[in-house]
């Protein structure tokens, strides 16, 4: 590097380092206001004003906004109002902060002994309920559980063929839309209002009394899940408040069969 191109580097450098100094000193980038702004209606947080819902970003006015940590700013929220889900926070430069989030629905119920986890569908805790759970928003599938509790705030640890046949949204409808997938997930909230996870197969309790048993559920999940649909919707009035509906495979087809007993 000759002696010419040393001197226009070092100049370089250190207009940067005065050009960082005075963005980071000016005022014109100190945090005017910080808001939420919902993606999603609010059920459980309808009354909950949103001005303080934002303070609980702990985002402090007059702060650079170059200088925020974002993630302890959802970290912050999140842990305030366990039903927030943070989307992202923006930066409106030059000093406005918008927070984007949702509110989490109630979809799993997890039942011990004598209280329930009440979870979203990425199984964080939103509440725990001592004795009997009623839902505050749609209906929460009850689940059978033994295994470790969590705090409000944290995330249940579920195993592996639970944790497939539950987020349909995710894995199971992998290859419809966003829309598609959510009426897909509507649909099996408002059939089924419990499930009972076992090692060879998942037991399906429907709101009108069949029961639909999913033998292998970790093999072919989808395809069975829409047999049991077609299974349903097939039967009598009459078949449709008793007897067991089994699903499972035979020679390399799903097979989809009603009885009274299993």
């Amino acid at each position: 590097m000759t002696k010419k191109n040393k001197i226009i580097t070092i100049f370089v450098s250190v207009l940067a380092i005065i050009v960082l100094l005075v963005v980071l000193s000016s005022t014109l980038f100190a945090v005017s206001s910080v808001k939420v702004e919902f993606q999603s209606s609010k059920n459980i947080l309808a009354s909950v004003d949103e001005t303080e819902i934002a303070q609980s970003a702990n985002i402090k006015k007059g702060t650079n906004v170059f200088l925020i940590e974002k993630s302890k700013a959802k970290n912050n929220l999140e842990k305030a109002y366990p039903y927030i889900k943070v989307l992202n926070i923006e930066t409106k430069f030059p000093n406005k902060i918008v927070i984007h989030a949702v509110e989490r629905d109630e979809v799993f119920a997890f039942q011990t002994t004598n209280k329930y986890y009440v979870t979203d569908s990425d199984f964080k805790v939103l509440r725990i309920v001592e004795g009997e759970f009623e839902s505050l928003t749609t209906n929460a599938i009850k689940i059978d559980y033994d295994g470790e509790g969590a705090q409000v705030g944290e995330f249940l640890a579920t195993d592996n063929k639970f944790l497939t046949l539950k987020t349909m949204e995710n894995s199971n409808y992998q290859n419809f839309s966003k829309e598609e997938s959510s009426i897909a997930l509507s649909s099996f909230l408002a059939t089924y209002k419990s499930v009972e996870v076992f090692d060879e197969k998942v037991v399906m309790n429907t709101f009108l009394g069949v029961k639909v048993c999913v033998y292998s559920p970790d093999f072919k999940q989808q395809e069975k899940l829409k047999m049991a649909t077609i299974k349903l919707d097939s039967l009598t009035d009459e078949q449709k408040h008793q007897g067991v509906i089994s699903i499972f495979q035979k020679d390399g087809i799903i097979i989809g069969t009603y009885g009274e007993h299993e």
